[in-house]
């Protein structure tokens, strides 16, 4: 849809990308129809069935929720009737569902304002996507210029940096194999030739190499490429792989054949980096940073909260968390992305004056694709947009993240929850490791009580 067009009764609209669903005018007659409705039971959207396709009809900017709520509820009905897609799709109609979602009309106009206000706002491709920390998504918007229709909450892309906390860093915590103030060299993980027969180091950082030892938060907190990479190779390849597929449902078939068939240096920068060959969707993040927000449970993305059938209750959403990580990685994890949108850190224009906010940013080549997904004791919010090709336009998705926080109702006494065998402790930034009296550069760290570094031995 172009940008500004408004939607006319009784037009014909756009073709959805949902599963074959199209999108038809407002004019219905007196045909079947199931009816979609927001968390406060107003009707949104109305599903018809006409020439073997289910068909919608809603607001001109709710097209990219309805898709993913169509998209649910034909897979939930495919489920439980044990029947086709199309079956699903002509059932639901039939039927006459009434669909209670948990889409917030404002939190709508806030994500819809704030992107066209934003920088990015001339960009072709754009979306966004906030739910709670239960994964229920609040609202969503999606924008593409061209002649196709394309919703980019259903596009998998690469994830770039965003990866990083759930391949390399969190499961390292959880394994025990690395901890806050682990170190590594900033140096390359290792050098290629590249076209013209030149050495050329791998990863390729946002900042010069070092070659001095970093920690795992500073890391973190500067998007550090090479030590991602390092951290994950010590934590296992395979492993992450697991952690992926099992525990954020995202896809890594491809990974996984290419490590039967070449080994797993060969996509080390896949899952580091996030270049996944299946790439991810805006609700796959969504997911999967929900278990940074509630210690350690992930829960799917989710916009139907419950379905009626002639009046009896059909469906409702249950709690389906699974747990990812213990409670004590989850708040180490928690206190690593707060450091992330704190001066010095890639999302420090994340901040939001009262709000505890962790987050992480994330960017693909040339700056194509830009993420920031952000968290709070309420809110995942994901933002995401597709920069022209060669634009090298900074990642605008940090400011656009605050203006959404600002605008969005905030419980300012609302805290993520605690761990019970965590503790802070002082360690030396020369070594990562328990400061002493001696050690003249100390910070503060996040450890699992049974994982605590060593003494420093500065005064040796």
């Amino acid at each position: 849809m172009k940008k500004n067009k408004q939607r006319i009764v009784g037009i014909v609209a756009t073709l959805a990308v949902c599963a074959g669903i199209a999108v038809i005018g407002m004019t219905m007659g007196k045909e079947k129809a199931a009816v979609i409705m927001d968390s406060q039971g107003e009707e949104i959207a109305k599903l018809t069935y006409q020439e073997k396709e289910m068909l919608y009809s809603c607001k001109d900017g709710y097209e990219s929720y309805i898709d993913l709520v169509c998209k649910e509820v034909v897979n939930l009905l495919e489920k439980q009737e044990n029947c086709t897609e199309a079956e699903a799709q002509k059932k639901i109609v039939e039927e006459e569902l009434q669909i209670t979602t948990f889409f917030d009309k404002a939190s709508f106009q806030i994500l819809k304002e704030t992107y066209e206000k934003s920088p990015i706002a001339n960009q072709k491709n754009y979306a966004a996507g906030i739910s709670d920390v239960q994964g229920h998504l609040k609202a969503s918007y999606s924008f593409h210029e061209g002649e196709e229709e394309r919703n980019n909450l259903l596009i998998s892309t690469y994830a770039g940096s965003t990866i990083k906390p759930l391949t390399a860093y969190a499961p390292g915590i959880e394994e025990k194999k690395i901890s806050w103030s682990t170190m590594y060299e900033d140096s390359p993980y290792t050098q290629y030739t590249d076209e013209d027969g030149n050495l050329s180091d791998w990863p390729i950082n946002t900042k010069p190499y070092t070659n001095e030892m970093v920690t795992v938060e500073e890391a973190l907190k500067e998007s550090n490429n090479a030590v991602a990479v390092k951290a994950l190779k010590d934590f296992g390849v395979e492993k992450a792989c697991e952690y992926l597929e099992e525990k954020f449902r995202i896809s890594v078939e491809a990974e996984k054949k290419i490590i039967q068939e070449e080994g797993e240096e060969k996509i080390l920068g896949n899952l580091a980096l996030g270049y996944l060959k299946g790439g991810v969707t805006i609700p796959q993040m969504i997911s999967a940073y929900t278990a940074f927000a509630n210690g350690g449970i992930v829960y799917p993305c989710r916009t139907v909260q419950q379905i009626q059938m002639e009046g009896d209750r059909y469906y409702e959403k249950e709690a389906d968390g699974i747990s990812a990580f213990s409670e004590e990685t989850a708040f180490i994890m928690n206190r690593l992305l707060k450091h992330v949108v704190e001066d010095g850190g890639t999302g420090k224009d994340a901040q939001v004056k009262g709000l505890d906010i962790c987050g992480k940013t994330g960017t693909s080549t040339k700056f194509l694709n830009n993420w920031f997904i952000g968290i709070t004791p309420q809110y995942v919010c994901a933002v995401w947009y597709e920069a022209d090709e060669n634009s090298y336009m900074r990642n605008e998705t940090v400011p656009i993240f605050r203006s959404i926080m600002e605008e969005m109702p905030n419980d300012l006494n609302k805290r993520f929850p605690e761990a019970t065998h965590v503790e802070k402790r002082n360690y030396c930034k020369k070594t990562g490791l328990l400061a002493t009296e001696y050690c003249e550069e100390q910070a503060e760290g996040y450890y699992h009580e049974d994982s605590i570094p060593i003494q420093c031995n500065c005064s040796d």
